[in-house]
């Protein structure tokens, strides 16, 4: 959710059918429905991609949208499409993004519990932390057949990062 004063309030929704679904809240019906990307995918003639995790960013008005895929999605809120779009982590679900205005970069954490940090002018990435956490001895994959090492992550500051994992571990990261 976005409180953007000029259109009052902007929703967004992961979708597994439609794709990515923005509204404006205080638009007439008519024009409730901002955009969707629900066609990003149509001409690969494929199912729609599942989204894993949102982020806003309010300064240039672009959604950024993880898929259990692995792919990082850059919606651009003003030309009303997907702009940019690129493998974020070899495969492995993205569970986290997390925006970090003021210093120019975002942060990524997939389900086998690695960060990345991006920037957000280029998406380039910066810095990678490989294994944050790592799966118990024993421990089998769950029943879609993959490990998920990370269990929870939350935002503290722009600068650190809270996670827990599989491990039994909770971690302070530094980004």
């Amino acid at each position: 959710d976005h409180d953007n004063s000029s259109s009052g309030m902007v929703k967004t929704w992961p979708h597994v059918c439609a794709g990515l679904c923005i509204w404006d809240t205080l638009a007439p019906p008519a024009g409730v429905l901002v955009a969707h990307d629900g066609a990003a995918d149509a001409a690969l003639r494929m199912m729609p991609v599942e989204y894993s995790c949102l982020a806003w960013d309010p300064n240039r008005q672009r959604v950024l949208c993880g898929t259990k895929a692995g792919e990082l999605r850059v919606f651009d809120l003003r030309q009303q499409r997907v702009a940019q779009r690129f493998e974020a982590h070899g495969g492995n679900a993205l569970r986290y993004c997390f925006m970090m205005p003021s210093t120019g970069r975002f942060a990524t954490l997939c389900s086998a519990a690695e960060l990345k940090v991006w920037s957000l002018r280029d998406f380039e990435c910066l810095d990678v932390v490989p294994k944050l956490h790592q799966m118990p001895r024993g421990m089998v994959s769950n029943m879609m057949g993959t490990a998920q090492a990370l269990t929870c992550a939350a935002m503290v500051s722009e600068h650190h990062l809270v996670t827990g994992g599989q491990d039994g571990t909770v971690l302070l990261t530094r980004l």
